[in-house]
């Protein structure tokens, strides 16, 4: 989506500029934290923030100034209730109908549930299968797969998708989590709502640095508070109370500086290898060394991944991608921002230009294109820079 290095060297630097900017603020925090344990004789005279120390001090820092203490939270959270969270959004943005079925095939009849997705008419959008439950055979992580892709068949028939969402989560979930779970259902109702005739441009086959953008739009709704009210409800039916909701709120632009800073480090030094010519010869502490050094990359941070174990970058498909993880993000901040700017983030005429733009529409359209269609201009980082508390 991006076109050209350049484009994305810029994009990459002025990210940078602005988290390294918070990430100072950050280690004059814990310093202060860690000042205090040399005056009790902890550590000796003169000791400084390393590399080694941040989540050490940064969750100090963390439970003086934001005191969100998850097992208070995670009564809320059940994941029954928070899918059924993700299932009341897209009925009321998108009007999608989620009905479980039963006695339908399953690769897994214990863990595995299955679900009919329709239209607010009635007609058949694809088959939703979940499996979020961990088992012994089952790598980690979280994701979303196609087990059939939407195309429209030789006959002219349309063929619509079987997509599945895959975790490893417990009954109750931690804030991380619920977001997890709002993300991978953002891919599936990519995968879901397209309505294409190629399968190589349905749903979510699209470009590297544009398919984020959907899953991470979706988690937006994850915290809304007329959501909350019908889904983080703990046993008793009682509603999450404000208190914790505005806690989990600030929270999430906790440490910012410094997850915004390693991720868009790893970006730069991602793009500056594959903008060499050659690397016959080359030093790679060397070469690593001076690109950090170019980029203004504090001495506290180091890059997310180091060159020998970036395993995205030279096998896992994100050569001179890595930085789409960032750009997705500013795509969908930006996105985000013109519901809020309507005064109303439940904004039915935004959603249904939002469906019918980017998530019925897939790869079969160039990226910027769609977006400068939605939004009427191109990309703006300001929201993603003040959604991270960096702005």
């Amino acid at each position: 989506m991006a076109h050209d290095p350049e484009t994305v060297d810029t994009f990459l630097d002025g990210i940078m500029k602005a988290a390294v900017k918070k990430a100072k603020e950050e280690v004059y925090d814990m310093q202060k934290v860690m000042d205090e344990d040399i005056k009790a004789g902890k550590l000796p005279t003169g000791s400084k923030i390393e590399p080694w120390d941040w989540w050490y001090y940064a969750e100090k820092v963390r439970k003086l100034k934001y005191d969100l203490d998850e097992e208070q939270t995670k009564p809320y959270f059940k994941l029954e209730n928070v899918v059924n969270g993700i299932f009341t959004a897209a009925k009321t943005l998108y009007g999608v109908n989620m009905e479980k079925l039963e006695g339908v095939p399953a690769y897994n009849k214990d863990k595995v549930t299955t679900y009919k997705v329709t239209d607010e008419k009635g007609d058949l959008l694809g088959i939703f299968t979940t499996d979020y439950l961990p088992r012994e055979s089952k790598r980690g992580g979280a994701w979303m797969n196609n087990i059939r892709d939407q195309k429209v068949d030789a006959k002219g028939n349309m063929i619509r998708p079987i997509i599945v969402n895959v975790g490893n989560l417990e009954e109750y979930l931690t804030v991380d989590e619920v977001q997890t779970v709002f993300h991978e259902f953002g891919h599936a109702l990519h995968g879901l709502l397209t309505q294409c005739h190629y399968p190589s441009v349905s749903g979510t086959s699209v470009t590297r640095d544009f398919v984020e953008m959907f899953s991470q739009f979706n988690e937006n709704w994850a915290f809304q508070p007329e959501l909350l009210a019908q889904y983080a409800k703990n046993d008793k039916g009682e509603v999450i109370p404000q208190e914790l909701v505005d806690k989990i709120i600030n929270s999430l632009k906790f440490n910012q500086g410094f997850m915004t800073t390693e991720l868009c480090a790893a970006s730069i030094l991602d793009m500056a290898w594959h903008e060499l010519e050659g690397v016959e010869g080359l030093d790679i502490d060397a070469f690593e060394r001076k690109v950090c050094e170019d980029m203004g990359l504090i001495p506290e941070i180091v890059p997310r991944y180091r060159t020998t174990y970036f395993n995205h970058i030279f096998s896992s498909g994100y050569s001179a991608g890595y930085y789409g993880y960032l750009w997705s993000e500013v795509l969908d901040k930006d996105a985000f921002s013109i519901f809020e700017a309507s005064g109303n983030v439940w904004n039915l005429d935004l959603a249904k230009k939002f469906k019918e733009t980017f998530l019925e529409r897939g790869g079969s359209e160039e990226p910027m294109t769609l977006y400068k269609e939605f939004a009427g201009r191109e990309p703006d980082n300001h929201a993603f820079l003040v959604g991270r508390g960096l702005e």
